[in-house]
């Protein structure tokens, strides 16, 4: 891990860049080697300087910590930390540094066991250095802290944006199917669905990532598809039962939204061999909402519409309305055959005249 400072006044505040230093030497149940140019520093000042007095009153004023400074990098105990420092100008040997523009310390972390472990000690350093107070820019970077930071927020987000989503869900298929029971099951098999897909994940190795938290967000819109079709359409079945419905509802809708699980497994499949891991994870998550979508909608969804499914949208007409319809439709017929007779008998009578 590294430190990086940057926009501090090292002269003034070098005893607190020094503290920083010593107290995450400190924290010895989860930090190793520190290496810190100050320490180095602090002690070539000692050395060199005949009085016993501390750095703070060795260090008279800004050139002389700018001469000791340029001494120490190109001493053989400071050599090496020459690299690390980014002047305002050209560092040269037996002159006075130039400002100091960026430094940085580095350190090592013990190994951990996974986020409930690596998530404090990461928190537990930026205090530390938040603590330290300096004035500039001191912060910590390196490539594990990247990961470490995703794993904090991750779970937060995932839920957050799941919620999201399913939000938008319930309100689409309430426009769009325009019914609240069937919208509220339809929201209950898109739950179930994402229940199944996240337990699975755990059976085929997937852990919650970036990666497979944007497939599954991406998920959602299609394992709600298979239950939305199958309650639309038993909203439009008019007649019959509750298990008469249901059955006339596979008959006409289960074989198209089958033929839609399986083109969307197809388009897919081709994924499933491949050794990337951004591949492999789109493959496993969408195999498993196909999955799960069709059983959702045409296995579970059936059976609770069979039990609790609501009235059709569509209300069929009562015989006494019907009777009537077919009487009047009568009337007219025969008004219309008798004004075609009235109309053959006068132009007879008018030819036989002539």
């Amino acid at each position: 891990m590294t430190i990086w400072c940057s926009g501090i006044n090292y002269f003034k505040e070098f005893e607190q860049l020094d503290h920083l230093a010593k107290e995450l030497s400190r924290q010895t149940d989860i930090i190793d080697n520190v290496d810190s140019w100050t320490t180095n520093f602090a002690r070539y000042i000692r050395i060199s300087s005949p009085k016993k007095e501390s750095v703070k009153n060795l260090m008279k004023n800004e050139t002389f910590f700018n001469e000791k400074l340029s001494q120490f990098l190109y001493s053989p105990s400071g050599g090496k930390y020459r690299d690390i420092f980014r002047f305002d100008g050209e560092l040269q040997c037996g002159k006075a540094s130039p400002r100091v523009l960026l430094s940085d310390m580095t350190f090592r972390h013990k190994i951990f066991s996974g986020p409930s472990e690596h998530i404090p000690a990461m928190n537990r350093v930026k205090k530390i250095i938040k603590e330290t107070n300096l004035s500039g820019k001191v912060f910590p970077l390196s490539q594990g802290y990247a990961g470490w930071e995703t794993d904090e927020v991750i779970a937060e987000e995932l839920y957050r944006n799941l919620g999201l989503a399913v939000l938008c869900i319930f309100i689409t298929s309430l426009i769009l199917v325009g019914h609240l029971i069937c919208s509220l099951l339809v929201l209950f098999m898109v739950f179930l669905s994402l229940i199944d897909v996240g337990g699975f994940m755990h059976f085929w190795g997937l852990t919650i990532d970036t990666v497979s938290c944007v497939n599954i967000i991406i998920a959602i819109g299609l394992c709600v598809d298979y239950s939305a079709h199958i309650a639309h359409r038993f909203l439009i079945e008019h007649s019959g039962t509750r298990e008469e419905r249901i059955c006339k509802t596979l008959t006409n809708i289960g074989p198209a939204v089958m033929n839609g699980g399986i083109s969307t497994f197809l388009a897919f499949i081709l994924l499933a061999n491949s050794q990337s891991h951004v591949f492999s994870t789109f493959f496993k998550i969408f195999f498993l909402v196909v999955l799960f979508g069709l059983f959702q909608g045409l296995v579970v969804l059936p059976v609770i519409l069979s039990y609790v499914g609501p009235e059709p949208n569509i209300v069929s007409a009562t015989p006494s309305e019907t009777d009537q319809e077919m009487n009047l439709n009568g009337t007219h017929q025969k008004d219309k055959e008798n004004n075609s007779s009235l109309l053959i008998n006068s132009s007879l009578t008018v030819k036989d005249e002539m």
